[in-house]
């Protein structure tokens, strides 16, 4: 991770399947470096840490969840509480996926509203 006009770092994950060593044990190194505005050189380190992790996180992923309010009315208190940076909880999810709780990190959102329709 390299700070405009500043210093740089680097986080290594040394071991598992999604690790530095030469497939098959893992993937491999990124030759990628990413130049990123901090208003600090100290900002570096842990913000390396933070792509190395999300970038190595060795289970399903969910690029977006989708909330139909006006199917679900019961959650508009929940879902309106939920703000970027916020942590959400899928504690039922549908049948096709796996039955444990789904853990989410909020990025972003999008609200739609229609004549008879909420969605987010």
């Amino acid at each position: 991770m390299q700070r405009t006009g500043g210093s740089s770092a680097r986080a290594v994950l040394e071991t598992g399947p999604l690790s530095v060593l030469t497939p098959p044990q893992g993937i491999g190194r990124y030759t990628e470096q990413r130049t990123v505005n901090l208003h600090t050189d100290d900002q570096c380190a842990p913000h390396a840490w933070w792509a190395l992790h999300r970038g190595t996180w060795d289970e399903a992923r969910y690029p977006s969840v989708s909330v139909a309010l006006h199917q679900a009315p019961h959650l508009a208190d929940a879902v309106a509480a939920v703000d970027v940076g916020a942590r959400a909880r899928i504690l039922n999810p549908p049948p096709w996926l796996p039955p444990e709780a789904i853990e989410l990190l909020v990025e972003g959102y999008t609200e739609t509203l229609g004549v008879r329709t909420w969605n987010v």
